[in-house]
């Protein structure tokens, strides 16, 4: 499935060139525009009616629209791999069970991933003129790829399936993490498959798809702090909770230590998928736009990163991998909400304050044997909290302000259904014993003739 919506977000007849070679033009394009421009200053693109067909695009419009399709893919991919980072990441604290389930489990969150997109996903997140809390449900397959849909981003609707399916894949990967504190397969499975499958689409109609948070009050979810990170993160914290009240009842208070040669590679790629969100949240290859935002990106990430080492010098208290990288990783998700509109200096500031406060929850985790070896609950929740409400102090090309009031409103509600369903899966997982892997005993040896 995903190597056919792959197929089909690519294939045109716009250019002479192949896909990688326009690839490789897109993103040299982006690089050399770094240093970016400030916020507001990129050039304005070119519009393009929703519906037209390729055949009928002027050579440089159609070479803009395969550039654009080509970046979009790219990013994808990238989020995949983030996809497979936290798989690696998730295979590093696991004791309990073989090192491959974690991938068996991934395979299955990112098949259904895409396959709920294809059939009614997609539709059900952008059901088109849509005010209300529930948008109707339809099946039916996406448009031609010949179609302009997005007319002032020129990307084909193929190429914004597979891009939307992944940041599905994405939360779904991050709730199935849990496994490695303990957490039984089937229980997080009767979790993420539906936050990814069914409410997650639900939420992304609600601001994305022109629902009623959208006409509501002034608000704005770039690359999905709020949508995607603060979701992800409120329903993880959940978790992470009620499995640490759980394991203290059972007498599992020591959580496994991380395999370095799993983690670390997979923070580099869990952090790579998040860079992924950042820049294809543009749905546009304009180098300098796409510039900015990986710049505000790495900035914040770097200052996040280094203020979380510092803290753990200081208190020496816990790994210090999992303080780098999940620093590294929670700035560049504490920029997400207005990636497209921070100058460097907020980046810095944003990424600092990110770890200075993610230092101090990792310490307080660890203080409580958190269960949450990952600790994706304080990483996605806390960064997409600052980012919701960092986005006020950003500076948008159109002009637009996000309020605060607006960026409360959409913090308080974009949670509400999938943190009542876990909170019913929890209960009648902890109620019928499969929350959670029982404590293996090892038999005690045999004593020595003549010991007691």
């Amino acid at each position: 499935m995903t190597l056919f919506l792959f197929t089909k977000s690519t294939e045109n007849d716009l250019t002479n060139q192949s896909f990688v070679e326009v690839t490789a033009d897109v993103w040299g394009n982006i690089f050399r525009a770094i240093p970016a421009s400030m916020p507001g200053e990129y050039p304005d693109e070119e519009n393009l009616s929703d519906n037209v067909d390729v055949d009928d695009l002027p050579p440089a419009t159609a070479n803009t629209f395969a550039g654009n399709n080509a970046f979009i893919v790219v990013c994808t991919l990238l989020v995949l791999s983030g996809c497979l980072g936290l798989t690696m990441a998730t295979a590093a604290g696991t004791l309990q069970e073989p090192r491959w389930n974690a991938f068996l489990r991934s395979g299955l969150i990112i098949t259904t991933a895409f396959v709920s997109f294809f059939l009614y996903g997609f539709n059900l997140a952008f059901p088109g003129d849509h005010f209300g809390i529930f948008p109707k449900m339809y099946f039916g397959f996406p448009g031609s790829v010949n179609a302009v849909e997005y007319g002032l981003s020129g990307i084909s609707e193929w190429s914004d399936l597979i891009y939307i399916a992944s940041y599905a894949a994405l939360i779904g990967c991050v709730l199935i993490t849990f496994c490695s504190a303990g957490q039984t397969a089937s229980s997080s499975l009767l979790i993420g498959i539906p936050v990814l499958s069914l409410f997650f689409p639900f939420v992304l109609s609600w601001k994305w798809g022109a629902g009623w948070i959208d006409q509501l009050l002034n608000s704005t979810d770039f690359a999905g702090a709020a949508l995607v990170h603060w979701h992800v993160g409120s329903v993880a914290l959940l978790i992470g909770a009620v499995l640490t009240v759980y394991r203290k009842q059972k007498r599992h208070q020591n959580l496994p230590p991380l395999n370095p040669f799993l983690y670390l590679p997979g923070g580099v790629l869990y952090w790579l998928g998040i860079l992924g969100l950042n820049a294809g949240s543009t749905l546009t290859a304009t180098p300098d736009l796409v510039a900015s935002v990986i710049q505000s990106t790495a900035l914040a990430s770097i200052a996040s990163g280094i203020i979380a080492f510092i803290f753990w010098v200081v208190v020496k208290q816990g790994s210090l991998n999992r303080y780098v990288v999940s620093g590294f990783i929670a700035g560049a998700i504490s920029v997400s909400g207005g990636a497209d509109g921070f100058d460097a200096n907020q980046s810095v500031i944003i990424g600092t304050l990110t770890g200075a406060c993610l230092a101090g929850v990792l310490f307080l985790f660890v203080r409580l044997k958190w269960a949450d070896p990952l600790a994706v609950g304080a990483i996605h929740g806390l960064g997409g909290f600052i980012a919701i409400f960092a986005a006020c102090t950003a500076t948008f090309e159109e002009g637009f302000d996000a309020t605060f009031l607006g960026q409360l409103v959409l913090m308080l509600t974009v949670p509400i259904m999938s943190v009542l369903v876990t909170a019913m899966v929890l209960l009648f997982a902890g109620a019928t014993g499969f929350m959670i892997y029982e404590k293996k005993k090892l038999p005690r040896p045999p004593s020595l003739p003549g010991t007691p």
